[in-house]
């Protein structure tokens, strides 16, 4: 649906009064609400939104809220969930213990990157009454001994198990016992581990990579893969690598009538064997990693089945990735801001069989409108201008200031007509022939009556590298021209309107907490001369002016204790 420029236009305004309400009002007000004043539980669900952001929740930054004041401090210890989600790498036991026993009673999420130590057994042990999440990455034998003694025991709200051995070869046996003592569990992530496939059952989310059977040792049959899967018609999402073994046979169609996303990684024929049993929702998320070298082509039968089903969404996004000689993908959505909807890898051996499997799979998407070439960079010119009359509805392009948009605006260029009315573009690197190309693909569609009705330029340090009297004349050429210095930008107004609205909630975060600090900072008397009353000089200088840096610039802001001499009229030392 085409965007509303006045309707845009309009929201933008709102948004830039809204925000300069909230700035002045920083900067004048000096009687700002204390924070002590909210609820604990609004301000606890601020730390643990703050915590979010971390890669682990016991870091630096949750320390330092607890030495704002005695209040946060015991807030932030007392407040069990942030402590509740662990990830613990390279033997940090005493982390591990401490944040066990901050979390209270509050079920467990935790992730061991290196799990090298006996120790972390014996508190995961202790605690396996509480384990809700969790993740071991390792070597194969501290994996295989705890697992093992995981299964000894009832681990009543286990909902998700995640094993990966860095060994490269299977060893670790998962223990079928597990799934008795865990009653709840509805997500298993394995890699490289012996599995007895027909214990599975009942899982929501079932991730396997190079999980032989164990009876065998040897990748799992495609009747038994099917018929596991049959165990789970409640699966939402499913990810299988290397565990499709190719068939003759013809067995019955497995159901998934829940399935959000499906992601197969094999050979293309063992991809195209389990597309055509298995029947699923025409929503769902579909992920093709064709990982061998050659076409494709058994793929084309069951994904046009399931793109021309009579339900099945319109697709009208297109991103072309092409990073290297060896690699080639395609995904598709309904739109700019959705979700993929069908995503295609593979690994043609030359230029000429990645154009013919980029032909074949654009028969499968007829009504393409957007065409994102930023990443298409070793897509020759001869193989755009045979791309391009196979896109009849393209109207608008996504690209970067790179031999992409060299190679394609150069084809364009041949095209009489090529019908592109919108580009935005993204330049974060100087490349002057893709801006040679652009330039004078946009002043000739001009000329030939066809003017790109809208250019929207995302410029990065002034990579682009043009005058006034070039920029001007460029705005002569188009409709609709907006140009931004990264990371601001007019082109995607719902992302602006988002990122306005979450500087908004920052600054006033930010105001409330230094408020907050101002607050305790008066009631502290500086150390200073006990007859006089007044700063000694050391004291001063421990009091001098600090720097708050915000985008790369230094901003000195006033201590406390100097903006009261300055107030007071007395010089600091």
């Amino acid at each position: 649906m085409p965007l509303d420029e006045n309707r845009v236009q309009s929201q933008t305004n709102r948004l830039d009064e809204e925000i300069a309400q909230h700035l002045s009002k920083a900067h004048t007000s000096r009687d700002m609400a204390s924070l002590s004043s909210l609820p604990n539980e609004l301000l606890c669900t601020i730390f643990a939104f703050y915590a979010m952001g971390a890669r682990s929740r016991y870091n630096l930054g949750l320390l330092g809220l607890m030495l704002v004041c005695r209040g946060w401090h015991d807030l932030v210890l007392g407040y069990h969930r942030l402590w509740s989600s662990i990830q613990i790498s390279f033997g940090d036991l005493h982390r591990l213990l401490g944040q066990i026993d901050h979390s209270g009673q509050a079920p467990l999420t935790i992730t061991f990157w290196s799990y090298d130590s006996p120790h972390f057994t014996d508190a995961l042990l202790k605690s396996r009454h509480r384990l809700r999440d969790l993740e071991i990455n390792g070597h194969e034998r501290p994996i295989l001994d705890v697992v093992h003694q995981l299964s000894n025991y009832d681990l009543p709200i286990l909902e998700r198990l995640s094993l990966s051995p860095s060994d490269s070869t299977p060893g670790v046996e998962f223990p079928d016992q597990l799934f008795q003592r865990a009653p709840r569990l509805a997500s298993l992530v394995l890699r490289n581990v012996l599995l007895r496939w027909s214990s599975l059952h009942n899982l929501a989310d079932l991730t396997l990579w190079s999980c032989p059977e164990s009876s065998t040792c040897a990748p799992p049959s495609f009747q038994l893969l099917c018929s596991t899967l049959r165990a789970s018609p409640g699966l939402r999402n499913l990810n299988l690598t290397g565990v499709v073994e190719i068939t003759d046979s013809a067995l019955e169609m497995v159901y998934l009538p829940v399935l959000q996303s499906l992601h197969i990684s094999d050979s293309a024929a063992s991809c195209a064997q389990l597309l055509n049993h298995l029947a699923f929702p025409t929503t769902v998320s579909l992920a093709l990693y064709a990982n061998d070298v050659a076409a494709a082509s058994p793929l084309l039968t069951p994904l046009r089945r399931h793109l021309r089903m009579a339900d099945a969404p319109s697709l009208h996004f297109l991103k072309i990735q092409r990073i290297s000689q060896n690699f080639l993908a395609l995904s598709a959505g309904h739109c700019v801001d959705s979700d993929t909807h069908l995503y295609i890898s593979c690994t043609p051996p030359n230029e000429s069989h990645a154009h013919a499997l980029i032909l074949v799979f654009l028969d499968l998407l007829p009504a393409i409108t957007h065409l994102d070439a930023g990443h298409a960079l070793y897509v020759p010119r001869t193989s755009w201008g045979g791309i391009h009359p196979l896109l009849p509805t393209l109207h608008t392009l996504s690209l970067q200031l790179n031999a992409a948009t060299q190679h394609l605006c150069g084809a364009l260029q041949l095209l009489g007509n090529p019908r592109i009315t919108s580009i935005r573009l993204v330049a974060s690197t100087p490349n002057p022939g893709a801006r040679d190309a652009l330039l004078t693909f946009v002043r000739n569609s001009a000329a030939r009556g066809c003017m790109i009705s809208r250019l929207d330029i995302v410029e990065k340090k002034n990579c682009i590298g043009m005058g006034e009297d070039e920029w001007a004349e460029l705005a002569d050429s188009v409709g609709i021209m907006g140009a931004a210095s990264a990371p601001q930008s007019q082109t995607f107004p719902i992302g602006a309107a988002v990122a306005a609205g979450t500087f908004v909630i920052l600054a006033g975060l930010t105001v409330l907490v230094f408020a907050q600090y101002q607050k305790h900072s008066r009631t502290r008397k500086p150390p200073g001369d006990a007859e006089t009353g007044r700063p000694t000089a050391e004291a001063a200088k421990r009091e001098s002016d600090f720097s708050a840096r915000a985008d790369g610039s230094t901003i000195d802001i006033p201590s406390p204790a100097a903006e009261r001499r300055l107030t007071d009229g007395r010089p600091g030392s």
